[in-house]
This record gives C-alpha cells, structure tokens and sequence, in this order.
C-alpha cells in the first residue's frame, strides 16, 4: 500500500474513533485527503486493478467506511434530547449538513473522471438513508439531489439499475409525493419521480401496474396541487408512461385518461398554468384521443375504444369547450398587444381541436345545453354548494364559418383557418357535399378581400385542402345539384384568377402555386393558356414551388405550341429571328433565367444551381421536366419518367404527422388487431392519370435537344468560370448541382431510350459533370488543411449531403438509379481518396478533447490495450475474454468502460450527458455529423462494384472504411454511430462481401454487446443494425454456397442467440425483443430452409424456424404481434420487397411449421403469473387478438395447412370465448405477407 492511501487508511480508521473531537479532526482530514491528487490517483490505480483489490484500499471500500461512520453519527444524533435550546437545535442541524455534505463531496471526487463506486452499493445506501424516517428528515433533500445529479444522471449507473432497484425507488419516491412527510421538496420529489418513470419505461417491462396506480393516486386531485412546478414533471412523466405502455396496456391507459382528463383540463383552465404545464397538458390530451380514436376511428366497431363511452363523450364536449374559450382569449389577447407577435396558435392545439372537431361533427350543427363534467367536479368542491351554470355549446361546420367571416380580426379567424386546413387534411371525410359550397364562398370571400394582415396566407393553405378533399373523399351516394355544380365551377374559377395574380407577390406565391396544383390535380378548372404566362415570363424565378407546379401541368395536360406572350430576354426562335415556341421558353426560363447576353461575365452562378439549402428542388425533378419538354409528347414523356410506382412530387401533406411518429405505428397496431385497419388503394400517378406502356414513343424533337444542351453547357460554363475556393458568391455546393443537373438530364435521355450509355459517357454533357467533380475534388483536399476553423465542418456536410442525396442506391425508380451510376462515373478517384484521408482524421481528432492530442494514460483493460497497440484478440480468446451476457461480475462491463485514463473535462462530457442515450445526435459536434455524412456517402461509393466505368475501386473504398474499425473506440457516441452507419450500408441490396470484409466488419460486435448489453437502446440499435448482414450473408450463401462463410455466420449467429437467451431470461425490454424478432424473421429470410441459421441457446442447437414461433407467447403485446405479423415466412420462400414471387416451402416443413405455431400461440393465450386483476382485460384482449392474427395469416398463406388453421379458428373460439364478431372480421382480413419490417 503506498504512502498516500496508508494515510488515508488511518484517517478512515479514525472515524470510528468513540471520541466525538477525534472523529470530527478525522473527518475534516478525510474531506482533505480524498481531494488530494496524490490520493484519487492511487484510489483510482487500484481500485481499476479488479484482480488484486481484495486487501486494498479502493473506492468502494472507502465508502464503506464512510457509510459506518454516517450511520454512528446519525445514531448519536438521534438518541439525543428531544427538547433542547435552539442553539443546541441549530448545532445539530449544522452536523446534519456537514454529514450530507461530505457524503456529497466523496461521491462526486470518486466520480469526477468517470463512475468508479458501485451503483449497486450507491443505491443501497441512499435507499436505506431515505427509507428511515429520522434520516430523511436530516438527509433526505441532500440524498436526493445526489440521486438525481450523481447517480440517475449518469449512463454508465442508468443502465445498470435492475428492475428490482427501479421498483424500490419508485416505491419509496411514490410513498414520499402521496404521504403525509414533507421532509423533501415537492418539486424536488417530482422531478426525481419523472427521471424514476422514464428508467422504468426505457430500461424495464415490469412496473406498469406500480405507475398506473401512482399517477391515479397523484394525479385525481391536481386541483389542489399548490405548486404546478410539481405537475409540470408528473404530467410530463405521465406522458412518458403513456406513451410506454399504449402497446400493452391500451384499455387500462384509457380508463386512466377518462379518469385524469377531468382535473387536468381544470388546471388548464383555470389555474394560470406556466406554458410548459400547458404544453404537457395539451400532449396528455392529444395522446387521449389518439388511444380512444386511432386515426380518427369513431366507433368501437371501427377500432375506436373507451372504458366509459357515456364519459368519454361528455369530456370530449368538454375539451372541445375549453379548447374553443383558449382559442377566443388568444384572440383577446391579441388585439391588445402592440408591436409584432406570432398571431397563429400553436400547432398541437389546432391538432387537438380539429381532432375533437372530427368527432364531433358527425351529425352536422348541434346545440347542447348543460353542464359540464370538469366543471361539476370543481363545483362540488366548493363549500358553498353553487349550483352549476348551464352552458350553451354549438358544433358543427356553421361554427367554423361563423369564425369566417372577413369583419373579423385576424387574431380570431386565423386560429379557425387552421383548424379548418387540418380537419379537411386528416379527415376529409368529415365535411359533407352541403358544406363545401358556404365553406368555400366564405373561404373564396376571405382571399378576394385580404387586403393586409396575416391571413392570406393561411386561407391559401386551407383552400389547398379543400380543393382535394372531393378527390380524397368516396363520392357521395346523391349527385350534387347541377346549380351547385354550377356554383361550385364558379367559385373555383375565381378562386383561380385570384391565386393566378397572388402567384407575382413575393409572400404568398409559394401558397398560391401549391394551391394551383391542388386544382390542376382536381381537375376542378380547365387550364388556361395564360397559366403558362407563369413559366415563361419574368413574374416568377425557378423555384421549388413554380418548378413543382411546372411538373404537375405536365403531368396533367399537352404543352401549346405557342402563345401570344411578349419574350422578354429569350432570345430568337429554333430556326432564328422568329418568335420561340412555348417549349423553347419554358426551358429559357428553367435553365437561363437571370442570364443575359453578358452571362459570361457573370460572377454568379445560374438561379437553376446557386440555392439555399432549404429551397433544394426534389431530386431530378429539373432534369425530368427538361427531357420531357424536348419529348413531343411531354405528358407522355413525363408520365413515364415519373414512373407510376412512384407518388406525386407535390403534396401539401408532406409534413403529415404520421411520418415517422411511434404514436402512428402504434394507432396501426390497434387497428390491425381489431381488424379494422383499411387497406388504401394503390396510388397511381397524379390527377388519376395512367402511365403509358414501357413502349410508349418517346420521339424527340432534336432541334430542343440541342438547344438544351446548349443551355445546359452554357450553365456549367458559367459555374466553371466564376467559381474558385475563395469565392463568396458560389459556394461549392453549386458544384454538386451542376454536376447532378448534367447527369440527371443524361439519366433521362437514357430512360427514354434515346441515347445509349456509351454515348451519355461521350457526351459533351458528361465531360462538363467530370470537370465540375473534379472542382468538388479540390475543394474536398482544401478541408484537409482547414478543419480547425470552425465553419469547415458545416460547409463540407452540405457538400456531402448533397453528393449522398445523389445516390439513391436502394430506389426502385429507373431514372434515379441510372441517374445514380453516371453520378458515380463522374466522381474522380482522388475525391474518393482525400475523403476517406479525412475520415481517417476526424476519426483521430475525435478521440482529442478539443482536437488536442490527449495525455491521457493507458487504458487498462485488456482489449482496449490490445485495440490501442493495433492488435485485436482472436475468436477464440474473445470468447474466454469476454462472456457477451453473462452477468456475475455484477454488470461492471456495461453500457460503457470506465474511461480510466480521461481528463476531468472529457470525463463530464461522457458521463455528465444525463439520460440522454448514447445515440443522441445531441452528443454530436459539427465536424462529428460531417464525419457521419461523408461516411455514409463512401458507404454508397463502397457498393457500387457492378457497376463499369468507375475512375475508382469500390473494394478499396471498402477496405479504407474497414480499416477505421481498428481506431473504434466503444464508450465515444461518435464512434458507436460510425459503427452503425457501416453496419447498415456495406452490406448494401446489390452488394456481396466477401468473408474477409465480413470479419473485418464484425470484428467489433463482441465488445459493443458486452460493453451495452444493459443499455436497452443500444441493444435494440445494434440488433436492427444487424439485418442487412443477414440479408447479404443469405445473398452470398445462394450465389456461392461452396465458400466458407462458417465463421462469419458463427459470429453473428453467436450474437443472436446471446440476445435470444437475455430474452427469455428477462434481462431484456420488449423494445429490445422487438428487435430480435425483426433480425430472426431476416435469418429465415435468408435461409428459409435453415440450412445455417441455427442459434446456440442453452437447451442445445435449434434452427431458427423453431425459435420465432415461441415469441408468439411472448409477455410483451407488441412482440406478439410482430411474431404474429411475420408468421408467414415460416410458410414462404421469398424476399422481404416481395421483388421475386415468393414460393410454398416443402411440405413436411410447413406441417412441422403449423404445429410449433399453434403451440406457441395457444401458450400465448395463458396469463403470467401475478398478473392484476386491472390488467388482466387488456392482457385477455390482446392475446386473442395476437392468435386470431396468426391463425388467420396460416390462413391466407399456407394452402397446404388451411383446413387445420380454420379448424383452430373455431377451437380458439370454443376454448377462449373469442367473441364471434371478432373471429369473423380476422378471418376476413387480409395475411401478413404485406406486413413491413
């Protein structure tokens, strides 16, 4: 033992000395020598060195015998005398403090370079402290802010809290907020409670019964709550919960909703709540209704669901009252407020309103009279017993239009425009053919007589959405009036002219080609030869919206011939001197707008290149239109460029709120396992129109050819001359655009069938695009010299991004594919080069505080000492090395190393990231996101070896990335995002590695699962990660079935199976299982036979065919139907893109299959053990609903097992009480094969 921790050895003898002097010397000494660098060098040499601590002095052992010494002081506080002088009074109080405080103290000099005390023993001791009444009355406020700052703010303790732990401290915190002790701040309680939800949510699948309970309890008198602060973390942390457990627990989250919605929406409404309260408030809402009415659903026979369907609609008349009286005070507000303000209410309000709307609208204008709930509830409360006001309610589209009318301020109609513009989007259904004509006058009224003020631009939007609400909605079973009709055609005339003339204002021209579009796609007005005045003219730039619009006239009609239009600066017609067709402008005014004769002169760029990042055009939507326009029949043309796979490049719901909103796949859940989920018609193109054949005639007409070659030529030109690396006015994303634009149109000319590939490589076209890449490469070897500055980083992810976006590998379009190769031809072999040099770079600055070259010392594991010497252990060794999921070293090795050898400053910023997930792009810098840009761009580069007449080698690209695997250091996110992105596009669709890439590849894995297998969402990360291997090694063992790919598939398969093994040891969370079902349904994906997809579990071998069907009964509702979705693949053979026509598996295997299917399911229909009886409806439901699914997918797939399916749909019904009208609708509905991992 050395000099240093011998002293502090005696110090920690020395308090527990019986001398009360003694032990207060020791303890100030101790307080001085823990902050000794001397000493926490030692303590941390030691304590790393896990082999021979057994007789030394470490962290943990020095806080064992702090503990004794707090528990001794303690004791001697408490036996002390009750009544005693306040000086004696405040004596004890000051020791208290001190006590806490050197606890405080220790910790957080044991931790400051990362967790070196053991979180099991750190919460042992907190939960022991605050459990006693007396210790957390003197300790309680201090512990617990240690919990939260020290030990639930760091990932490395997160991770490793079990579920047992996180079901004390709930116990102990719920106990705290709802009992009668005030012995720690409220507020304090509340946010500690909120961080206790969100690690029972993320890192556990037990507790729900625990948190249903405590927010029923907490949360029925919210009224009462003196301090909102401590609402605003429980409604938070109820949001969490609910939107945790809405899978599992859909009938119990709803009776919890009708419960809470009542004192809530009174502390909205009358409580004068902060707008972060509001803002929970208003989310719990939201997630109510989406519960109750997935996708709008109205009526329990189309999926909706409430506990209580006579309360449920009273609350909904409730909200819908209180939500009209914010929207109205808004509008107060507003009209008194000087000076500039945002007058648009915020967005989940008008999505909660018009979500409510839609459920009340149904019967057209109502009038209710009554009172309402919540507000009988507060009334009850009062000790006067004032009876309740009657309140008048009308509902309806008449209210809406009443809101309408142009005498309003806008503070008043604008909330309502919006409310409007969502209610038709979502739910076009819900306005009638009698109110389309007074909504659309009033809206038609509001445009024509906007003179100022804000709202034209959001009557615009709403008419976008009226204007496809007939297209959307199923027609109506009486035909309109011919003089509504009559009317209708009117109105949309005019509304026409007016967005015809609002299309020259700066402001609003965006709106009013969207909503121009709109009519073109609703055929509701013929077109005008005077529209085109807008593609040719001087009144509009190229711009998305003019440029979108321009593609969805050509879709919609045939292009004149010409027009009688003054062509300013357009030059003299194809032949010379005369004036030029309407083509020819149009295409003057695409690629040479803003260039004069002087063009060359210039010293900026075309409009067509030189944008903003935020005005990008979709992708080849310029190169489609210009092919087309040289096309004799350009709606033909642009029909078949457009490709009827594909949707339409224009739609005002492209921020729909579906996109990607976990909320939405679970609304589909419900949906699909009520069996009411409607399966939309397939999407043809635009306005109904239909694609031609493959054949149809693409005839050119070569004197447009050669003027927009001309015109294109003359664009790269002008981009060659004025840019140089010094330049201000054209940045080197230009490059990329002008290269793209070349390519694109060559694509085109390609798909047409009117150039071969030889010739587009020949052309003058392609050559420009090879000079302009070669620009793009010397501006990438400038970066090299520059990364230090601070907006290199930024500029070179733009350029990346946009050379990414260029190559759309997986799309099944034609010309983006082809438009993709000639990209890729275009690239020199030296931008390849200096961009995988860079990679390398940052990768090694990454591992720099600051970009500084780290002292710090060596680490000390021996893995990571192998992995810094550039050596890495064998199979075999990492296997005796590192047990992937076995857990007796108590968890020790998770969810990140312990980072011995960091500066203070490093060690904050890995472990002082609170709970955010190792994945968060918050923990990213700028030159971090460049990095993962340009990674995924080589990726894409790295795959692309069928194709010929490359200036690089794809394989060395693909062996560069590899090689930055040997730098990977697992505890830095940066590095565990690289590891992802490599994992999940090297082995891309078209791609075959070979077995040594693959090695290469996953040589990592076996570290990151041992390092993260408590971190449940890295695990989950990982897994999905995972899939594109399977698919690729299942693609190469078809190709090649003679190579040895053994070793490769042992690694993954080996890391699988550890998963498969946590999971039915119940170390992992359902998200995590969800995962794992999606990597197994891919092995069998890949090898249907199961040939070499055999997972090692612990009762022996077993092929994975076996394996997915016992997830069938898994605990996790979501696992089950994921399972049950996916069940067909054990019946066909096929791909997951359904590209090839899938085919029966052999007969004895589909038997075989049949058997462990209906096994598993009927297992699934048992409930756990210790299952409440509050949750046993939803546990009840849900399993039927899971075995219906998979019976009925053997149905639909399987004709060799249909007659023993359908025999098990009627004994599921006898035996589990399936109510008729449930097994009928899952009989009916359609197989899993469509389903989508």
């Amino acid at each position: 033992m050395s000099l240093a921790l011998h002293e502090l050895w005696l110090c920690c003898r020395g308090l527990e000395n019986d001398k009360a002097t003694e032990r207060k010397k020791e303890m100030e000494r101790f307080r001085r020598l823990i902050r000794s660098p001397d000493t926490v060098e030692e303590l941390d040499r030691v304590s790393r060195n896990r082999a021979s601590t057994a007789n030394q002095l470490t962290w943990d052992a020095v806080f064992r015998y702090l503990q004794r010494y707090l528990q001794k002081e303690t004791e001697l506080l408490q036996s002390g005398k009750a009544n005693v002088s306040a000086t004696t009074q405040a004596n004890r109080h000051k020791k208290m403090q001190e006590l806490s405080s050197l606890v405080k103290c220790f910790i957080r000099c044991a931790n400051k370079r990362g967790p070196r005390l053991k979180c099991a023993d750190l919460l042992s001791h907190i939960v022991d402290v605050l459990g006693n009444s007396f210790c957390c009355s003197a300790y309680g406020e201090d512990y617990s802010s240690i919990l939260l700052k020290d030990v639930l703010s760091v990932r490395k303790y997160w991770c490793e809290v079990t579920q047992q732990q996180w079901r004390k401290l709930l116990d102990l915190y719920c106990g705290l907020f709802t009992g009668s002790s005030r012995a720690i701040n409220r507020v304090l309680v509340s946010r500690i409670i909120h961080t206790v939800v969100q690690g029972c949510c993320l890192q556990t699948d037990g507790l729900t019964h625990d948190l249903f309970s405590f927010f029923s309890r907490a949360l029925s008198n919210a009224r009462q709550e003196k301090h909102l602060a401590v609402l605003e973390h429980l409604v938070s942390a109820l949001n969490v919960f609910l939107r945790a457990s809405a899978t599992n627990r859909r009938m119990r989250a709803c009776g919890l909703g009708e419960v809470l919605v009542p004192p809530l929406l009174c502390v909205w409404t009358q409580a004068r709540p902060s707008p972060a309260l509001k803002e929970e408030v208003v989310e719990f809402f939201r997630l109510q209704m989406r519960l109750h009415h997935p996708k709008g659903a109205q009526t329990e026979a189309t999926g909706a669901h409430a506990e209580d369907w006579r309360k449920w609609q009273g609350l909904l008349y409730s909200l819908y009252e209180a939500l009209v009286g914010e929207i109205s005070q808004i509008g107060s507000r507003g009209k008194y407020v000087t000076g500039s303000r945002h007058i648009a209410v915020k967005e989940n309000l008008i999505e909660l309103t018009a979500d409510i709307c839609h459920q009340l609208f149904g019967r057209g204008t109502q009038v209710l009279e009554g009172t309402t709930p919540h507000l009988k509830g507060a009334q009850q409360d009062s000790p006067q017993g004032t009876p309740s006001k009657r309140r008048r309610m009308e509902l309806g589209w008449e209210v809406i239009r009443d809101h309408l009318q142009p005498n309003q301020e806008d503070f008043d109609i604008i909330p309502w425009l919006q409310i409007s513009s969502v209610l038709v989007s979502r739910y076009p259904q819900v306005l009638p053919d009698s109110e389309l004509l007074p909504l659309l006058g009033a809206l038609c009224t509001l445009l024509s007589e906007q003179r100022r003020g804000e709202r034209g631009p959001y009557v615009l939007r709403c008419l976008c959405h009226v204007a496809l609400c007939p297209a959307l909605r199923p027609p109506a079973s009486p035909a309109q009036s011919h003089a509504q009709a009559g009317e209708l055609r009117k109105l949309w005339a005019r509304l026409w002219a007016l967005a015809l003339r609002g299309v020259s204002s700066p402001h609003t021209e965006a709106l009013c080609l969207d909503l121009l579009c709109a009519v073109l796609q609703g055929a509701l007005v013929p077109l005008s030869r005077d529209f085109w005045k807008v593609f040719t003219g001087s009144a509009c730039k190229p711009s998305c919206a003019t440029v979108t619009c321009l593609s969805q006239v050509l879709l919609k009609c045939a292009v004149p011939k010409a027009l009688d239009l003054s062509w300013d600066s357009l030059g003299a017609g194809l032949e010379g001197g005369g004036a030029p067709g309407l083509k020819e402008a149009v295409i003057g005014w695409l690629l040479m707008n803003e260039q004069g004769e002087e063009a060359e002169d210039s010293s900026k760029p075309h409009l067509v290149i030189c944008r903003p990042h935020d005005t990008e055009f979709p992708r080849l939507l310029v190169p489609r239109i210009v092919v087309c326009l040289t096309l004799k029949d350009s709606r033909a043309g642009m029909l078949f460029l457009q490709s009827a796979s594909l949707e339409s490049v224009w739609s005002p719901n492209s921020q729909n709120y579906e996109c990607d909103d976990p909320l939405s796949q679970i609304e589909s859940l419900y949906l699909q396992f009520t069996f009411d989920e409607v399966t939309p018609d397939p999407a043809g193109p635009p306005g109904g129109a239909t694609a031609p054949p493959v054949d149809a005639q693409c005839t050119v007409i070569p004197a447009l050819r050669e003027r927009v070659e001309q015109n294109l030529l003359s664009v790269a030109d002008q981009l060659l001359n004025c840019y140089s690396l010094e330049s201000q006015t054209t940045p080197p994303d230009c490059l990329v655009r002008g290269s793209a634009l070349l390519t694109g149109v060559l694509a085109g000319y390609l798909c047409a069938g009117l150039i071969t590939e030889q010739e587009a490589c020949r052309s003058p076209l392609f050559q420009k695009a090879k000079s302009l890449a070669q620009l793009i490469s010397e501006f990438i070897s400038s970066v090299k010299s520059k990364m230090a500055e601070a907006a290199t980083a930024p500029t070179l992810r733009d350029v990346m991004q946009l050379c990414r976006d260029c190559l759309h590998r997986g799309s099944k379009d034609t010309m983006s594919r082809t438009a993709s190769n000639l990209f890729l031809k275009v690239l020199p072999s030296r931008l390849l080069n200096e961009l995988s040099e860079i990679c390398k770079v940052m990768l090694t600055n990454s591992c720099k505080p600051g970009g500084a070259v780290s002292e710090a010392g060596p680490r000390h594991e021996d893995w990571e000492e192998r992995r810094t010497q550039g050596e890495r252990p064998t199979q075999g060794e990492r296997q005796e090395q590192v047990d992937l999921f076995d857990d007796e070293d108590g968890g020790e090795g998770c969810s990140g190393s312990d980072a011995d050898g960091r500066q203070g400053s490093e060690a904050d910023a890995q472990w002082g990231s609170g709970v955010r997930s190792m994945l968060a792009m918050e923990l990213l810098a700028n030159q971090d996101t460049a990095f993962l840009t340009v990674l995924e761009f080589l990726c894409q580069c790295a795959c692309s070896e069928f194709i010929h007449g490359l200036s690089f080698r794809p394989a060395e690209v693909r062996r560069k990335l590899l090689q930055l695997i040997s730098q990977i250091d697992c505890t830095k996110p940066l590095h565990l995002h690289m590891y992802l992105t490599l994992l999940r596009q090297l082995p891309a669709e078209d791609t075959v590695l070979a077995a040594e890439d693959f090695e290469s590849l996953l040589a990592p894995l076996a570290d990151l699962c041992s390092m993260y297998r408590q971190d449940q969402e890295v695990c989950a990360a990982l897994l999905l990660g995972l899939l594109p291997c399977a698919r690729c090694l299942g693609r190469a063992h078809n190709q090649n079935p003679a190579d040895d790919l053994r070793d490769v598939q042992g690694t993954l398969l080996k890391v699988v199976s550890g998963f498969c093994i946590l999971s039915r040891t119940s170390k992992s969370t359902a998200s995590v299982r969800v995962a794992l079902v999606r990597c197994l349904v891919v092995l069998l994906e890949a090898d249907p036979c199961c040939t070499w997809a055999v997972l090692t579990l612990r009762e022996g071998e077993l092929p994975v065919s076996v394996i997915l069907p016992t997830y069938l009964a898994d605990a996790h509702h979501h696992v089950r139907s994921l399972a049950a979705m996916t069940i067909d693949r054990l019946f066909l053979q096929g791909t997951p893109d359904g590209s090839v026509r899938r085919r029966m598996l052999p007969l004895k295997q589909q038997q075989d299959a049949f058997e462990s299917v209906y096994l598993e399911a009927q297992r699934g229909m048992t409930l756990q053990k210790g299952c409440v009886q509050e949750e046993q409806q939803d546990e009840l439901c849900n399993r039927q609903a899971a075995l219906l699914k998979t019976l009925a997918g053997v149905l639909c797939c399987s004709p060799v097992c249909e007659k023993q399916a359908l025999f098990a749909l009627f004994q599921a019904h006898r035996e589990n009480s399936i109510h008729e009208r449930l097994v009928k609708k899952g009989s009916e509905a359609p197989g899993p094969g469509s389903s989508n991992l």
